[in-house]
């Protein structure tokens, strides 16, 4: 499935050995991989990525390429192996040029975060719920409006870690409707499918129908994505 999935031009320069181009193209083919569940050609596709050649010379396909081995490891269900190497990741980037760029920053802060709270959901202690909560505080030092819906939904996810539901539903509520205008669809359904098991009633029930709506759309499994990309709530049904 990823094979039909994956860019021409990725075939084509894995033929001629070209890896500059190959691992321009590893994020996107390795997310796509990891969100229809095979997990397997994820794996396949980010083993092709060059090594980081230190913190000074991580160019931007070197942390796409970084940044999927920590989603994968969560999708795999390895939350610990994940924490491990978004500390190594995030320790690496800060030292790094890339870091001023403010896209890559977001994306590695929030990702950092997700980290913090699916390693907490399976146990690690409440230092990882503060590292979440730096996250998102330092999320709001940026500028744009989906660094401001990344906050809200990390925010949803440490208030749910800490049993503050009423505050949780609220971020998850500003966390929709930051994402949906930002275009950010797949978290909006993820942070939808939250807010309506968090809610319950009619209310909820209407949340769940709109992400399932769009999980089955995309042909996505729901519950498996929920869990990776709005931890702090605990596995999905």
């Amino acid at each position: 499935a990823v094979a039909r999935d994956q860019p021409a031009e990725q075939r084509e320069a894995e033929g001629r050995g070209d890896s500059s181009v190959v691992s321009q193209l590893l994020y996107p083919a390795s997310i796509a991989a990891m969100l229809s569940g095979d997990h397997a050609a994820a794996a396949r596709l980010l083993a092709l990525a060059p090594e980081a050649p230190g913190a000074r010379g991580i160019t931007f396909a070197h942390w796409g390429a970084l940044t999927a081995k920590t989603t994968l490891l969560r999708f795999q269900g390895d939350a610990p192996a994940a924490l491990a190497h978004a500390r190594e990741v995030f320790a690496l980037l800060t030292r790094s040029p890339l870091f001023r760029v403010s896209f890559v920053r977001t994306a590695s802060l929030f990702e950092r975060g997700l980290s913090a709270l699916s390693a907490h959901d399976t146990g690690a202690g409440d230092a990882e719920l503060a590292v979440a909560a730096t996250m998102a505080r330092r999320l709001g030092g940026e500028r744009t409006l989906y660094a401001r819906a990344l906050r809200q939904h990390l925010l949803a996810g440490v208030a749910a870690a800490r049993g503050r539901r009423e505050s949780a539903a609220a971020h998850l509520a500003a966390a929709v409707a930051q994402l949906d205008a930002a275009g950010m669809r797949y978290l909006a359904a993820c942070a939808r499918h939250r807010l309506g098991a968090v809610v319950g009633g009619a209310e909820g029930a209407a949340a769940l129908r709109g992400a399932q709506a769009y999980f089955e759309a995309e042909g996505i499994p729901a519950a498996a994505c929920v869990t990776v990309s709005a931890p702090g709530f605990g596995a999905a049904p």
